[in-house]
C-alpha cells in the first residue's frame, strides 16, 4: 500500500496526471481547470529546479544506506546521494496546494489534497527512503512553489506584467515585461 501511494509523488506521474488534465480542461471548455492546469505546470517547475538544486547541494544519503542522518557529500560529492529533500513530496504537496488554493470553495478539496500528499511523505519515511526531515523540507518546497507561482500569476495578472522565461543552451533567463 505504501509503495502506491508513493508512486502518487513520482514526476512522470504527476506529467501525466497534468497533461491527462490539461487535456479534459481543453475538451470541456473548462476555464478554471485550464487555469489550474497552467498554475499546476509553472508550479511544478519551479518546485522541480529547487528541489534537484538542493538535493545536487546537499547530497545528503538516504536511511537505506545504512549511514547516520547527518552523511551529506555536499556538491562535490559523487551525486549519487540525493535524499535531501524529498522530490516525491515536493511534487505531492505542489499538486496538493495548486488544487487546494484554486478549489478552496470546495470544502473537501484541501483536506483530500494535503491528505494524499501527506501520505506521499509518510509513504517515504515508511519504505526507508527518505528520513522525516527530507519529507519536511519537501513538502515545504512544494507549498512555496505553488503558492508562489499562483501569487506572481495574480499580481502579474492584475498589473500588466509578463514573466517570459527563456532557456537557452549557454543560460537562462526570466524578463519581466510592463505593458501599459
Amino acid at each position: 500500500m505504501a509503495t502506491s501511494i508513493e508512486r502518487l509523488g513520482l514526476g512522470r506521474y504527476n506529467t501525466i496526471g497534468l497533461v491527462s488534465t490539461t487535456l479534459f480542461a481543453y475538451l470541456t471548455k473548462n476555464k478554471k481547470l485550464q487555469e489550474t492546469s497552467w498554475l499546476w505546470c509553472g508550479s511544478l517547475i519551479v518546485n522541480s529546479i529547487v528541489t534537484d538544486g538542493l538535493k545536487k547541494t546537499f547530497q545528503r544519503h538516504r536511511p537505506n544506506t545504512g549511514d547516520p542522518y547527518n552523511t551529506f557529500d555536499w556538491a562535490g560529492g559523487p551525486k549519487v546521494h540525493e535524499s535531501l529533500p524529498s522530490a516525491n513530496t515536493s511534487n505531492a504537496f505542489t499538486t496538493a496546494t495548486v488544487f487546494a488554493t484554486m478549489y478552496k470553495d470546495k470544502k473537501w478539496v484541501p483536506p483530500l489534497a494535503y491528505g494524499l500528499a501527506t501520505l506521499v511523505g509518510i509513504s517515504r519515511i515508511y519504505n526507508n527512503g527518505h528520513w522525516a526531515s527530507d519529507v519536511m523540507v519537501g513538502a515545504a518546497i512544494g507549498f512555496l512553489s505553488a503558492k508562489g507561482v499562483i501569487g506572481l500569476y495574480k499580481f502579474t495578472s492584475k498589473k500588466h506584467l509578463f514573466v517570459v522565461p527563456q532557456i537557452g543552451q549557454k543560460f537562462s533567463s526570466v524578463n519581466l515585461i510592463y505593458t501599459f
